[in-house]
């Protein structure tokens, strides 16, 4: 870093009438993209003069990465959303991790991160001994996501929502696949939860849509692939399974079967998948949500 200023795109709207606010963003992983197009959406349905409170917006959070159609930044490759709180003086990312958690603690008071590569369609809260916790998985619920993560895995201990529930902002992460395109039905569904969520804080007069009460897990447990080559999926995003069910075959390069992947748990749903065909040994394959 040479000390250039990084100016990031923010979106302030501010109603005619007292009350929340709420920060909202996207592209916290450079290369995820529908919940930027929704959150241009969202704003653009909203007159100020229905809006009851504050709504402060940042499309693209990771403007580097964005800007390199990646994940992460090439100036230190580290995944933003596992640094936080982040540390001043450091890299980029510790840098960009570090400003974010102040500025969202010093004027949010909820906060949202929209997410979408390899997942299904699921919100995610962190399970914290607070009432901001409490407050993050009513958020979750509102949402109208189909599946809701209440997690308190370790490696989550520094993701953004993590870290803002523990500091008593409560925040809840928005899950939708995408795999470094913008798909409408994607930017529909973070819409649909914006708007339910918004509602349900009083920041709109908007009643809560969705289908059916979610189902919850209780963690989200990530499994990686055994050995490295084409991947031959046996399941699918959102699919509930069961105990040593043959979830992946892994082939080398001669067609061979040299891994295989089984469910570990009694039961549980499919969050998260890799749908590109193949990996590499130790990378997450997919991640199971285990029922409560």
């Amino acid at each position: 870093m040479d000390g250039s200023a990084l100016n990031l795109p923010l979106l302030v709207m501010n109603g005619a009438h007292k009350g929340p606010c709420l920060w909202i963003q996207g592209c916290l992983h450079g290369d995820e993209y529908s919940g930027s197009m929704a959150i241009f959406q969202f704003l653009a349905s909203i007159k100020p003069s229905d809006l009851h409170g504050s709504i402060v917006a940042l499309p693209v959070v990771n403007l580097l990465a964005w800007e390199q159609k990646h994940r992460v930044s090439a100036i230190d490759y580290l995944d933003l959303n596992r640094v936080f709180p982040g540390e001043a003086g450091k890299t980029y990312t510790h840098e960009l991790a570090w400003n974010l958690t102040r500025y969202i603690t010093q004027c949010a008071d909820y906060a949202l991160d929209l997410h979408g590569y390899r997942s299904g369609y699921f919100s995610l809260c962190y399970h914290h001994r607070n009432t901001a916790s409490r407050i993050a998985l009513e958020l979750c619920i509102a949402s109208g996501a189909p599946f809701v993560a209440e997690v308190k895995e370790a490696w989550l201990d520094n993701a953004l929502f993590a870290v803002l529930t523990k500091k008593g902002v409560p925040s809840i992460l928005i899950e939708a696949p995408g795999e470094g395109r913008i798909d409408d039905r994607n930017v529909r569904y973070y819409v649909h939860c914006l708007r339910n969520v918004a509602g349900y804080i009083g920041l709109i007069d908007s009643k809560i849509r969705r289908k059916d009460q979610p189902k919850i897990a209780k963690s989200l447990i990530p499994i990686k692939a055994p050995s490295s080559g084409f991947v031959l999926l046996k399941t699918n995003r959102g699919e509930q399974i069961k105990k040593n069910q043959i979830l992946a075959v892994i082939l080398d390069a001669y067609g061979d079967e040299v891994g295989e992947v089984v469910c570990p748990v009694d039961k549980g749903w499919i969050l998260n998948l890799d749908t590109h065909g193949i990996i590499h040994k130790g990378e997450v394959l997919l991640m199971i949500g285990e029922p409560s």
